[in-house]
């Protein structure tokens, strides 16, 4: 593998405006700094702003604007916003053009020479990967890699991610969680078409693994295939976001805890049985409708507009915000917080 050097790169708006980059009037600033690696991607994935077919703008990730500077001006901004405690995470997200691979490398290192040891860097790369490229990026100095799944059943999967296969994209992210235990992430999105059981399931299965879940709603963006697709109901989500958070803490940050137990009716959530040891954990419910993934990402407005009912709030919420999440992830859903074991733990 030839040495590659990056000369250009593109960073999220809100990332550029917390390293001093540019000026945006922002709500809440992003906690990671994120920065893009290549443009027009050769996959084709129907949801995608950097899709082969997409007729969205270049500079467009998500409903996020990426301006270009150079890595120089990147790396000394982001060290000294590292510096100031204003950046807890760098992450590189990777558009798979020809020679990505490469310069995903030459990302994670710079990004790696321009943080304190302490600031975390990861790397979003694509499920279509190698394990010796997920090895190669964590040797760059990547502290996690994310392995996107996206879709969250078969059928959806072959539909919106090109004809890709799900079945090698989850084995690969069985064999990295296996060789790189507590270092590997995916993203579920909801929205496409999948039920609640659908990605519940697939999210039980990667906790399962230890795999760390980040949790996205789909956003329409006009020029991609699905621009007329709505948004997912938002008490959907929420019954999915309380289901995920219970999942991550039964069985990544309390493995000791029994797991919670899901019944869904025709793929909706019917009701959770949670024994006592997860509920206690899961006290503070409110953590479950924060974005989630890698921790120190909080990704403000990349699902939603300011102003809006966030999908994820990309900060601890209020009060008022907690009472009224918990009340739309439960409405219709029978709760029982009474169980004192219960076996297995799986959906069905």
């Amino acid at each position: 593998m030839g040495h590659t050097e990056l000369d250009k790169v593109r960073v999220s708006a809100g990332t550029a405006s917390v390293l001093g980059l540019s000026h945006i009037a922002s709500f809440d600033e992003p906690t990671c700094a994120y920065v893009m690696i290549g443009e027009r991607c050769t996959r084709d994935c129907a949801f995608c702003a950097q899709a082969r077919s997409s007729a969205a703008p270049g500079d467009k990730l998500s409903r996020v604007t990426w301006p270009e500077f150079s890595a120089r001006d990147v790396a000394e901004a982001l060290r000294a916003a590292a510096d100031e405690g204003k950046v807890r995470r760098a992450c590189a997200q990777v558009v798979g053009t020809p020679g990505a691979f490469e310069r995903s490398i030459a990302a994670v290192k710079l990004l790696k020479s321009a943080v304190r040891p302490d600031v975390p860097v990861s790397v979003s790369y694509s499920a279509t990967a190698r394990i010796e490229q997920v090895a190669a990026l964590m040797e760059a100095g990547a502290e996690r890699v994310a392995l996107p799944i996206d879709a969250c059943n078969e059928q959806l999967y072959r539909d919106i991610k090109g004809g890709h296969d799900m079945s090698r994209a989850l084995s690969l992210i069985h064999e990295c969680a296996r060789r790189f235990p507590g270092r590997v992430s995916t993203h579920l999105i909801v929205g496409l078409g999948e039920t609640e059981e659908d990605v519940v399931s697939l999210a039980a299965s990667m906790c399962q693994q230890g795999v760390t879940v980040g949790l996205f709603a789909f956003t329409p963006l006009a020029g991609t295939r699905l621009a007329d697709r709505q948004s997912p109901d938002l008490g959907s989500y929420r019954r999915i976001q309380l289901c995920c958070y219970l999942l991550k803490r039964a069985y990544l940050e309390h493995p000791a805890a029994s797991p919670p137990e899901f019944r869904f009716s025709s793929g909706r959530l019917a009701s959770i049985s949670i024994p006592r040891r997860v509920a206690q954990v899961g006290a503070l419910w409110g953590e479950a409708f924060q974005t989630s993934g890698c921790p120190g990402c909080n990704r403000p407005y990349y699902n939603e507009r300011p102003g809006k009912i966030p999908y994820n709030y990309p900060r601890p919420l209020t009060p008022v915000e907690v009472e009224d999440a918990v009340a739309a992830a439960l409405d219709g859903v029978e709760l029982d917080m009474e169980s004192a074991s219960i076996e297995g733990g799986s959906t069905r």
